[in-house]
């Protein structure tokens, strides 16, 4: 079969090169009135060669077809794919952006509480120099006290010893003398 085609091959090529020069203006090819006659078994392997031609190019426009359908599939999938995955990651950012706001908001709670923790301290500072001066005046009030205290003490105890002199001394002038 491949000879007859090689065979049909040549003649097209010598008829072509006895062919009349084309007409531009009409692009036609005419072809001499000598071309010789194919014989019957010519003919019937030429239209099978046609034939085999029609159907491997129709296998072949088959397969073409399939794999277009199969990447119109993939590339569907892809896109999907995609579609879910662009989901995916707004959610994510949403989710992250939540998460960062919350994240602020944490430092600057913690801003203000390491604030107001510094003034308690110094509050608590002063409280206790306060406390501490307090003390001090309390104790040297106490020891004021306490010599108050023990100057009265004094002094009564002085008056009372007084008193009680007096009262000997008186004792003795009122007792008769005795001869």
């Amino acid at each position: 079969m491949s000879h007859n085609l090689a065979r049909i091959h040549v003649d097209l090529q010598n008829t072509i090169g006895k062919s009349d020069s084309p007409n531009p203006a009409e692009r036609v090819l005419r072809f001499p009135s000598s071309i010789p006659v194919a014989g019957a078994g010519d003919i019937k392997a030429a239209i099978e060669l046609v034939n085999e031609a029609i159907a491997e190019m129709r296998r072949i426009e088959k397969r073409a077809q399939e794999t277009e359908q199969y990447a119109q599939a993939v590339a569907g999938k892809a896109v999907e794919s995609l579609r879910i995955a662009d989901e995916r990651i707004q959610q994510l950012e949403a989710e992250r952006n939540t998460w960062e706001a919350y994240i602020n908001q944490a430092i600057v709670m913690t801003r203000e509480a390491a604030s107001a923790l510094t003034a308690e301290r110094a509050r608590f500072d002063d409280a206790e120099d306060k406390i501490r001066q307090f003390a001090a005046r309390f104790e040297a009030f106490e020891a004021i006290a306490n010599e108050g205290t023990n100057a009265i003490v004094r002094l009564k105890d002085e008056i009372l010893a007084q008193f009680s002199r007096r009262d000997t001394e008186l004792k003795y002038k009122e007792l008769p003398a005795a001869e």
